[in-house]
């Protein structure tokens, strides 16, 4: 990719050989930064300045634009590494889920075929913390048609990271299936991971929403394309016991 500077009103935009693009606003805010590259900055890819324009004019006029590139090469890197050292605190995200809920629950077992078929079971979920809220245990008991269903769930919060993992554990079988892992904005959480359906690794998304004081909804769904589209697979209107 070959350098260059280009100019329109309140903003200055430069490419670099390499894989850097940096856009400086008229108010300086960063507007889009890759990966920087300035050491490979070539002065003699820019095209010449018009004939009319005297030489010293021209020197000024690409050393200022060279100055406002270097210091938006100053605040990229800045503000990338302020987001890689702070992530956002999400350690109480999951408070919300202490105690003891009613679950009305319902398993889609048809998710990519219409989802027409499905069964419905009601239950308690009790719901504690560990290490002192840096993780959360959950236990589902639910009955059905199809008899008595339990399940446990362990949550563990990652710090450094920011985001939490989800770990669930079938009470019949005792199989543990792989961890989803995500955070939560605005309200809304999203964990996502990969699970067999029918002999087949779908992607799975775990989404807690609409959540209060007393009362949340909780969703699984699959998406077999890549997360393009998703299907629902399982969810639940949960109410606060105590």
């Amino acid at each position: 990719m070959e350098s260059i500077i280009s100019i329109t009103p309140g903003v200055i935009g430069a490419t670099f050989r390499g894989n850097m693009r940096a856009t400086l606003t008229g108010n300086g805010e960063v507007a889009q930064v890759k990966f920087l590259q300035l050491a490979h900055l070539r002065v003699h890819a820019f095209p010449k300045v018009s004939l009319w324009v005297g030489y010293s004019e021209s020197a000024m006029m690409w050393k200022l634009l060279l100055r406002g590139v270097m210091v938006v090469g100053v605040l990229a890197c800045a503000s990338l590494n302020a987001s890689a050292q702070q992530p956002r605190d999400g350690s109480h995200d999951f408070d919300f889920c202490r105690g003891a809920w009613h679950t009305h629950a319902t398993q889609v077992l048809d998710p990519f075929d219409g989802g027409t078929h499905t069964v419905t079971m009601d239950g308690t979920k009790t719901t504690r913390p560990v290490w002192n809220g840096r993780a959360w245990l959950e236990e589902i008991e639910a009955d059905g048609p199809n008899g008595h269903w339990e399940g446990a769930t362990l949550f563990v919060y990652n710090a450094k990271a920011g985001q939490w993992s989800q770990m669930y554990v079938d009470g019949d079988s005792g199989g543990m299936e792989a961890p989803t892992i995500g955070s939560f904005k605005d309200g809304r959480g999203e964990l996502f991971g990969t699970t067999v359906y029918k002999g087949r690794t779908v992607l799975v998304r775990g989404v807690w929403s609409d959540i209060t004081a007393n009362s949340h909804r909780y969703e699984i769904a699959y998406s077999q394309d890549g997360g393009k589209t998703w299907a629902t697979a399982f969810k639940a209107y949960l109410t606060r016991l105590k």
